[in-house]
């Protein structure tokens, strides 16, 4: 037997996708859901004329379950010093009709990035996210090992169902994309990014960063 109480394997340097729910709250997503929509290029999809949507005072309870989430995700589990303010710096809504979808892409000029799913009918796809190309372990991108079955360790892409009241927080530098909506009805979701108040670094190295 190779196994025993001193095996372990560690999963160093991960990506810390954060997923929660944030249940209720009917009359504000019925709100973003109406937002008035354009057309997005080069991507399919609809996305809300309003990019800061979450600035809108008719989902003030929202926005605070978002931050609270954020405010955890940051100080409870990545532990980063209070002293630094997390906050949500724009926000839109996205709607997917039938077989729409997003391509594979991250969010620039953000540290956090985020989605709220509004919407979620049967058939409508899933969030991927995928494993950055610089290799950090054996499994390189040039090499493609077969499996006798995918995890945590060895997968390539990770799939999470999209369901309603789903909030995922995530690196805004973690690819990602969105499945096939293969549903007859619309996919909503509210995504956003999130930026940083405070100092890093030291002033006695010469290395201090402030960001307002």
């Amino acid at each position: 037997m190779l196994m025993d109480n001193s095996t372990r394997v560690l999963p160093l340097f991960p990506a810390p996708l954060y997923v929660s729910k944030i249940k209720g709250l009917t009359k504000e997503k019925d709100f973003l859901i109406k937002q008035d929509y354009e057309g997005m290029d080069p991507q399919n999809g609809k996305i809300s004329k309003d990019r800061r949507i979450l600035n809108n005072k008719k989902v003030a309870v929202l926005r605070k379950k978002i931050k609270e989430h954020l405010n955890y995700y940051t100080q409870e589990i990545l532990k980063i010093n209070s002293k630094l303010e997390f906050y949500i710096a724009n926000s839109w809504c996205i709607r997917h009709d039938y077989n729409d979808w997003a391509h594979k892409h991250y969010h620039p000029h953000a540290f956090i990035s985020g989605c709220f799913y509004l919407k979620t009918p049967p058939g409508s796809g899933g969030i991927i996210f995928h494993k950055p190309y610089a290799p950090i372990n054996l499994l390189s991108p040039v090499i493609s090992f077969s499996h006798a079955e995918y995890n945590i360790y060895n997968s390539t892409q990770w799939i999470i169902p999209a369901t309603e009241n789903l909030l995922c927080l995530f690196p805004a530098s973690l690819e990602h994309s969105v499945e096939v909506n293969n549903s007859q009805e619309s996919r909503h979701c509210l995504a956003f990014n999130c930026n940083m108040k405070g100092a890093i670094g030291s002033s006695r190295h010469n290395d201090e960063t402030k960001y307002d």
